[in-house]
């Protein structure tokens, strides 16, 4: 077998701290919801919302790749999680200042996971899209598993860095992540 590319390392880097960000957010939210009195079915909303966006738009971006190229699909991808996690970690901020609360923080939560659905959603079709124009079909399997495996591994890292981070503030994970996306678009 061949050695990988070495775009699959950075596409597989930038899917590292989207993972991160989406567990941050899933391991967060909970308990802090509550803090901030929202209900069980709203804090299911701004995960489902989030969720049926990505759903949706996944193939958008998937097409759009083919189209304009994998390269600006996947910085889309990348720089609107990256945009997500800090709306996101901005309205729990002002939620626990009281600066935002009830149905007013609940439309920030949701809008900014929206960002993360609509945009987000972005880079895993672009990045196995690159990872099959970069391969020929002996190490597409591999560029796929390390692609994966990349994206694993943030959502391995993200909680137990987290729990860290979580002692210092509940933004600070977020910020952390969101700044390592910026880092990765600069090297594709």
């Amino acid at each position: 077998m061949k050695k990988l590319p070495p775009i699959i390392w950075l596409l597989s880097g930038g899917l590292f701290f989207v993972g991160a960000g989406q567990s941050v957010v899933f391991i967060t939210i909970p308990p802090l919801a509550r803090d901030l009195g929202l209900t069980e079915i709203q804090t299911g909303t701004i995960f489902a919302s989030s969720a049926l966006a990505w759903m949706m738009f996944s193939p958008y971006w998937g097409r759009l790749s083919d189209r304009k190229g994998r390269k600006i699909v996947v910085l889309i991808g990348l720089l609107g999680c990256a945009l997500s996690l800090i709306l996101f970690s901005t309205a729990l901020n002002m939620g626990t200042s009281n600066i935002l609360f009830g149905w007013k923080l609940l439309i920030a939560l949701i809008f900014a996971r929206m960002i993360n659905g609509v945009l987000g959603s972005a880079t895993r079709p672009a990045a196995g899209a690159w990872i099959a124009d970069s391969t020929g079909l002996n190490e597409r399997g591999a560029g796929y598993g390390r692609l994966n495996a990349g994206f694993s591994a943030g959502r391995i890292a993200g909680p137990a860095l987290a729990g860290f981070l979580l002692l210092i503030s509940y933004t600070l994970p977020f910020f952390i992540f969101s700044s390592g996306l910026p880092l990765v678009t600069l090297m594709l």
